[in-house]
């Protein structure tokens, strides 16, 4: 699964390295993912609100699902 964050922040590294060598003016905004909460929803990994394949070293934590699935898509590569 890729994620959008990541995506553009690839793309933004491979222009910023594709023009090292002149002046350009790049606007790089990150925005985080957060939770969909709108409507209420319960946490569950298969849910459109926070979907993840799996929650690798996240599995184990003790915390709510929905905060391990949310870590997990903010996660460092």
């Amino acid at each position: 699964m890729d994620y959008a964050l990541l995506l553009i922040f690839d793309q933004a590294l491979a222009f910023i390295r594709e023009n090292r060598g002149r002046s350009f003016f790049l606007f790089y905004a990150p925005n985080l993912p957060h939770a969909n909460n709108e409507g209420g929803w319960e946490p569950r990994i298969d849910r459109n609100e926070m979907r993840v394949r799996n929650l690798v070293a996240f599995e184990k934590q003790n915390w709510p699902l929905s905060e391990k699935g949310f870590a997990r898509i903010i996660q460092n590569r």
